[in-house]
């Protein structure tokens, strides 16, 4: 359904490597992925994407992700 995929993590020691997740499943993100170091990051690379094409922006992870998410997104 994505045509576009940010892989990244939340700011906590616990957090699972997006580059560990995109290796776990090969070929499974259609369009291809991209590796971002920081939330704010993905989400503005995102966001970004989603005004040029006319789409929708979708955060799925735990809830410390959506979380800092928001957090950036009430700033």
């Amino acid at each position: 359904v994505a045509s576009s995929w940010w892989l990244t993590r939340p700011d906590s020691v616990r957090a699972f490597d997006p580059r560990e997740a995109l290796e776990a499943m090969p070929g499974a993100l259609r369009g291809g992925a991209t590796i971002c170091e920081r939330v704010r990051d993905g989400l503005d690379q995102a966001c970004q994407r989603a005004r040029t094409v006319g789409g929708s922006v979708v955060v799925c992870g735990s809830l410390y992700l959506v979380g800092e998410v928001r957090g950036l997104l009430e700033t």
